[in-house]
């Protein structure tokens, strides 16, 4: 409940700077009423805290491009790293906010807005590594440890080979690595998503899913009006008090989740 209230808060702040006040209490209202927000907001997810710690960070980087103020820098690498930290979804987080960087750095001619933006990772990769608790082990303990070793792939440790070698060829077989258990994390994901996930639709049982599945379930999960104001909030980027393209980072992330998801 206390996610939801610091949701709504971002929402509510972040239109009203957008804009305006009226917009922003429009959303404080549309936000506090939608029934995925009651839903999830009561239920013990890393879901919900992964769409806090984005909106989190998406937040203070939009401040951050036309300003260059490093407290919102700061802040948007600590909610960054939390977002990482809440589940593994949140990798979609870096390219979107390169491209959004990348994209204010050339239009504005500010080279050095991505540089900032390298040092912000970094920031980012500290707070992670600080939420799995200074985390680091050396391939050669994790080959002999049974959460980390790959099941019948002779003391293993990545499904993928050549991740496993590219790490040993950097830090060599003793050399504690940080963050192992978080990049074991996105391998043993990637290696589930080469095999597929059984899902049922129309009948028809599979590994491979249907395009259509997604647009139906948008339809169900999501009301009319609420699509039909994306729209138009697509549409009125332009006439937003800071342009287009700090606006983006409004939709960019919720699109690229549902495209890839």
């Amino acid at each position: 409940i206390a996610l939801g209230v610091v949701l709504l808060l971002y929402v509510w702040r972040w239109a009203s700077l957008a804009f305006g006040w009226r917009a922003g209490l429009a959303a404080l209202l549309l936000g506090a009423l939608n029934p995925s927000v009651l839903a999830h907001s009561t239920i013990a997810a890393n879901d919900f805290g992964l769409v806090v710690f984005s909106a989190a960070s998406l937040f203070p980087l939009w401040r951050w491009l036309p300003t260059g103020a490093r407290g919102s820098l700061a802040w948007c690498a600590v909610m960054l790293g939390c977002a990482l930290g809440s589940k593994l979804t949140a990798l979609l987080l870096l390219p979107v906010m390169g491209t959004i960087v990348l994209v204010c750095a050339i239009c504005k001619r500010r080279p050095s807005l991505i540089g900032w933006a390298l040092l912000g990772g970094l920031a980012a990769a500290g707070v992670l590594w600080l939420l799995y608790l200074g985390e680091a082990l050396s391939l050669e303990s994790a080959r002999v440890h049974p959460r980390f070793t790959v099941k019948g792939g002779g003391g293993q440790v990545f499904h993928s080979e050549r991740l496993e070698h590219a790490l040993e060829s950097v830090f060599g077989p003793t050399t504690p690595i940080p963050l192992l258990g978080f990049l074991k994390g996105i391998d043993y994901q990637l290696d589930q998503a080469r095999e597929g996930h059984s899902n049922y639709w129309r009948g028809r049982v599979s590994d491979e899913g249907a395009p259509e599945f997604f647009l139906v379930s948008w339809l169900i999960k999501n009301r009319e009006a609420l699509s039909l104001l994306l729209l138009l909030g697509l549409l009125s980027l332009s006439r937003t008090a800071r342009g287009a393209a700090h606006e983006a980072a409004l939709y960019a992330f919720p699109i690229v989740l549902f495209i890839v998801f």
